[in-house]
């Protein structure tokens, strides 16, 4: 479980990157599950949570939730490898969180209202036991780094 909070950047983002860095070989088994990724900043460049580079494999990513409410150019998941598993992921306009506009960075809650039907119940079984606060993961699921 991770919180990426892009707020305030004024590059070309990516939250999640799966790549190769110099003679490293190509990423093989990983996974990203129950992130939450957010931004309030309009990034003119682009945004995307989570990059997986060609030459990947066995990457699978579920249960993610994010929000570039005021970003265009925009993406959850970009694939060049283009044999990830890709699942129960969501990026709304619309998150739901309950305070993810704090002034303060340090103050900002990407916990879950209860309202937000995007995130809560859509999620699917992952080897993610906890939420971000230590709560118990159990059925229904939900997508993001937090439980409601």
């Amino acid at each position: 479980n991770n919180i990426v909070d892009y707020t305030g950047g004024d590059v070309v983002g990516v939250g999640i990157d799966i790549t190769r860095r110099g003679a490293e070989p190509a990423p093989l088994g990983n996974r990203v599950f129950n992130n939450t990724f957010y931004s309030q900043t309009n990034h003119t460049s682009g945004i995307t949570a989570i990059r997986v580079i060609s030459g990947a494999s066995d990457t699978i990513i579920k249960n993610n939730y994010a929000s570039f409410p005021n970003t265009s150019n925009k993406a959850l998941v970009s694939d060049s490898s283009g044999n990830a598993i890709i699942s129960n992921n969501v990026m709304t306009n619309s998150p739901g969180f309950i305070d993810s506009n704090n002034i303060s960075p340090l103050a900002r809650n990407f916990q879950i209202n209860p309202s937000a039907n995007l995130a809560i119940g859509q999620g699917i079984a992952v080897p993610v036991f906890e939420d971000y606060l230590g709560k118990l993961h159990k059925s229904p699921y939900s997508l993001g780094a937090y439980l409601p």
